[in-house]
């Protein structure tokens, strides 16, 4: 219905009343977004209240099942609109990171409910929904802010870095993997409160509640990139090398561009092909200019002069002195 009600025309989206306020794509992410947050609270009204609990954690059952179909009427139209704005702009909407947030929102629920479903006979499996709920939400609390802050849900041409087939299965597939883990992480911690809820110290039930919080907040770490400054060190795919092609490099630049991070990047040989598909990051002639003012600094390349860094001179011209080495080739500090 809602690809018909197009009739190939882009501008119906704001005429046609179903479509603007309910079926064009981001009207669909945004009915997603509310009905998630709605689940969620359902969820957790079913486990503190005593008295019908069963029929508001029902209810917050039917809003996640709402939830998914909205999400799925969006991604499904957002394919249909991205290629009415052109053949060259239209892509399958797993492409970058605010269309991928949205695939978490829906498979995440997606598994949670099949588990629910599959184990309806157990006392209290609705409980869990809870505490599950509560990491989908800040995937959704994640997707609002992007999309009025930084404006991810205006559909745009794909930088040439996510235009092979390789990254449109890679970045959907580490998401599921990220939706299962968030899957289990709460279901965990949800274990973990139940079986110490009886516990005397406070201070382990304190840590229990706090662990929790630092999960969301983990989980939240995107928005803290906004205006942060990135250093990597290594573009290439490998070292002794110009060749960017599968270059992880490139998946883990747009990620961090995306959350709103600056990056300051250097490598010994690849820099020139890198401008051409990274052309909106600081390109620096030395790793330590790459580093000055950083907030941290990502090692993605194992070239053997960032085996011999001088540590005491990078963390002169850092701003924190986080340093993340993907690779396992800098000495233990």
């Amino acid at each position: 219905m809602a690809i018909g009600s197009y009739q190939r025309d882009l501008g119906r989206a704001e005429n046609v009343f179903w479509l603007k306020y309910l079926l064009s794509s981001q009207s669909a992410i945004m009915w997603m977004c509310v009905l998630t947050l709605l689940s969620t609270l359902f969820y957790w009204v079913g486990v503190l209240k005593q008295s019908h609990a069963a029929t508001w954690s029902n209810l917050g059952t039917k809003l996640a099942w709402s939830a998914v179909t909205m999400a799925l009427i969006a991604t499904m139209v957002r394919w249909h609109e991205s290629h009415l704005l052109g053949l060259d702009i239209g892509h399958i909407p797993v492409s970058n990171l605010y269309e991928v947030f949205v695939l978490f929102v829906w498979m995440t629920t997606l598994f949670y409910l099949y588990y629910e479903t599959h184990y309806k006979d157990q006392q209290h499996i609705r409980s869990l929904g809870a505490f599950v709920m509560l990491v989908i939400s800040a995937a959704v609390g994640f997707i609002v802010w992007y999309s009025l802050d930084r404006g991810a849900h205006e559909i745009q041409p794909l930088v040439p870095a996510l235009k092979s087939w390789w990254m449109k299965l890679h970045v959907p597939a580490n998401f599921v993997g990220y939706g299962t883990f968030s899957l289990a992480a709460m279901v965990a911690y949800a274990y973990l409160l139940k079986s110490n809820v009886g516990a005397q110290s406070k201070i382990r039930l304190g840590a229990l509640w706090f662990g929790g919080f630092v999960l969301f907040m983990i989980f939240l770490g995107p928005v803290a990139l906004r205006g942060k400054t990135i250093a990597v060190l290594g573009l290439t795919f490998k070292p002794n090398t110009d060749d960017m092609r599968e270059a992880p490099s490139l998946s883990i630049v747009q990620a961090l561009r995306d959350a709103g991070a600056t990056i300051r990047a250097y490598d010994p040989e690849g820099m020139e092909h890198a401008k051409l598909l990274m052309p909106d990051i600081v390109f620096c002639p030395s790793a330590y200019e790459a580093a000055e003012g950083a907030t941290a600094t990502a090692l993605i390349t194992e070239w053997d002069e960032f085996k011999s860094l001088d540590f005491a001179r990078l963390r002169k011209v850092v701003a924190s002195p986080m340093f993340v080495d993907l690779r396992n080739v800098s000495p233990p500090r």
